[in-house]
């Protein structure tokens, strides 16, 4: 039995609960109600409630609620639960000068759920004449009882099994899975199907951005040495933050196609599989054999341990390693590495959605390695990029960030200008339906001076309708551009408003300008799609002047010129998004660590 007391006792500094406390005659004030014998009722306020609560492990009481008179006594009988259950709780209360009180209520605690981690998962085993059985994993709490329904199997076939867990403190569970047993004849062609299971990088990005659909016929003369409408400009180009995804993919994807004679001989090197399981079915975790693959002599070798599998080929000049991961808990289900006798590595992660590749190789005597690591939901498509460029002492490292969805395809990324042009972060967006090149955000320091500039097509900026991109003239006004641009037919060079400082008037930078931007396009040539560089003329204007642009055009320039500004809200959304996981992803990739995940 509890006893509690509703504050402390003093013996002599508080009255009993029933004291004439000055003007009263002793009887009842009528405030709390009495009985005949004169004594006060409790107030109707204070009660004991009912209450429920979820098996949680702890030990669970009612209280009494409502004002208690000083020095009331109260007596709790029922409470401290905590196994699951319904209690009766009572509350008996005594003071004196009031009649005793009896309350009464129910506890209840309900069962609780089982942890989300229990789980039942299947399996896939190889007969060996043993029996085979489930397991349930995870954190079971003490007392739980677990039965299970179809363990046990020896021969081969597909098997339900259920496991019925059951607590008195938890609600009764129902597991099921599935327990396959197979014979390694019957699986030999979903083994090889697994094992060359092929990364397909390009699937990462929307169709119409992969090349085939972003390329023109020809060539194209982005320079606009005379006056070019800029209708005519091509808007299906390729950025320089985005190139660095597009070189990643294609150099990948070659490598991957120089592999390809193994990849797509699965059927071939099942049935030699087959055949050689059942002349030793006895022993056949390992098969070695030489085939004829594509007209090149191939040397095969394939083994089997449990849920694991592996698959090692050379053939002209390509050595592969592959693995495959067929438990139910496996992060990567395919593990890969592809090396070409003229130096070039390559090894990827690949699972259900996503894609971890890495290349290294030598270009002009100059050591890369790149990386990229994608990952789907949905339409919606994350990825992670990166680049080193020489030693790892003195690597030049880029990196991105890539978000694609149906609307829209960004990429934030470092990669620079020039080697003197350091690039805090620039945003590309482009148009996921039609690959179209929305515009661009740069973040940069130059002079320790921040700078937020924004790159549009000239076809998106009203006003401008022609453009023409010359040499820089000797006496040229507008010494921070290289070359001279006209627009819309003029003969006088489109001038800039600069940013100058006062009484010297020293220019340090322009609100916005005309300048080429290296870019890239795809050209189909004799039924071929190759990248070809080239310079496209965009306009670019300083986040903080875009509400003046118009107005200061005019001025300078005798028309009125105007922003899509949707096309820059899209890029400052990007950067609104990315830009600080971007910060924290550019300190995450590193060269050791890049090279080790090469191997």
């Amino acid at each position: 039995m509890i006893v509690a007391l509703a504050c402390a006792l003093c013996m002599f500094a508080l009255p009993a609960c029933g004291a004439n406390n000055g003007g009263n005659d002793g009887g009842d004030s009528g405030i709390n109600g009495g009985d005949a014998g004169g004594l006060k009722s409790f107030s109707a306020d204070i009660a004991l409630n009912d209450l429920s609560v979820v098996y949680d492990g702890q030990p669970h009481s009612l209280q009494v609620s409502g004002e208690l008179p000083a020095g009331t006594r109260v007596e709790y009988d029922g409470n401290g639960r905590t196994d699951a259950g319904e209690y009766a709780v009572t509350a008996e209360l005594s003071c004196a000068g009031y009649a005793d009180k009896s309350l009464s209520a129910t506890l209840t605690i309900e069962r609780a759920e089982f942890g989300a981690d229990i789980a039942l998962n299947g399996a896939r085993v190889r007969y060996d004449g043993q029996p085979h059985s489930l397991q349930v994993s995870g954190g079971l709490p003490a007392g739980t009882r677990v039965e299970y329904d179809g363990n046990g199997r020896t021969e081969a076939g597909e098997y339900t099994v259920t496991a019925t867990l059951t607590n008195a403190n938890y609600k009764t569970k129902t597991l099921s899975a599935t327990l396959e047993i197979y014979k390694l004849t019957d699986a030999a062609q979903e083994v090889i199907g697994d094992l060359l299971g092929r990364p397909q990088p390009w699937e990462f990005l929307p169709e119409a951005m992969r090349p085939e659909n972003m390329a023109y016929d020809g060539q194209i003369d982005a320079g606009c040495s005379t006056q070019t409408d800029v209708g005519e400009l091509p808007v299906k180009f390729i950025g320089r933050q985005l190139n660095v995804a597009h070189d990643i993919l294609g150099r990948s994807d070659a490598v991957l196609s120089a592999a390809d004679t193994v990849f797509a001989a699965g059927e071939i090197i099942a049935s030699a599989y087959r055949a050689f399981i059942d002349e030793n079915p006895g022993d056949a975790d390992v098969f070695e054999t030489t085939l004829t693959l594509g007209g090149l002599q191939a040397d095969i070798a394939v083994a089997v341990d449990g849920e694991s599998s592996s698959l090692t080929a050379s053939a002209g000049g390509v050595n592969i390693a592959l693995s495959h991961n067929a438990a139910a808990g496996a992060e990567w289900r395919n593990v890969g590495r592809i090396e070409l006798t003229d130096g070039i590595t390559l090894s990827y992660r690949m699972s259900e959605g996503a894609l971890c590749l890495a290349l290294r190789f030598t270009l002009g005597g100059v050591g890369y390695m790149q990386y990229l690591q994608f990952s789907r939901s949905g339409d919606a498509v994350e990825g992670r990029l990166a680049e080193f460029v020489g030693a790892e002492s003195v690597a030049i490292k880029t990196s991105a960030l890539l978000y694609s969805d149906g609307q829209i395809t960004a990429v934030i990324s470092d990669k620079r200008e020039s080697a003197d042009l350091p690039v805090e972060a620039f945003a590309e967006v482009y148009s996921s339906s039609d690959g179209r090149y929305i515009g661009g955000e740069v973040h940069e320091s130059v002079a320790v001076v921040d700078y937020e500039t924004l790159w549009l097509p000239l076809g998106y900026v009203d006003g401008i309708d022609s453009v023409c991109v010359a040499p820089k003239l000797p006496d040229a006004d507008n010494a921070m551009n290289p070359d001279t641009v006209y627009v819309n037919g003029s003969s006088q060079p489109f001038v800039p408003e600069y940013n100058t400082v006062p009484i010297v008037g020293t220019r340090t930078s322009r609100h916005y300008d005309i300048e080429l931007r290296t870019v890239w396009y795809y050209a189909e040539v004799d039924g071929e799609t190759s990248k070809v560089e080239t310079e496209m003329p965009m306009l670019f204007v300083q986040r903080e002047n875009i509400a003046d642009f118009t107005a200061e055009v005019l001025a300078n320039n005798g028309f009125s010129a105007g922003l899509p500004l949707l096309n820059a809200s899209l890029t400052d959304g990007v950067f609104n998004d990315y830009e600080q996981a971007f910060a924290q992803f550019k300190q995450e990739i590193t060269f050791s660590w890049l090279y080790d995940f090469i191997g």
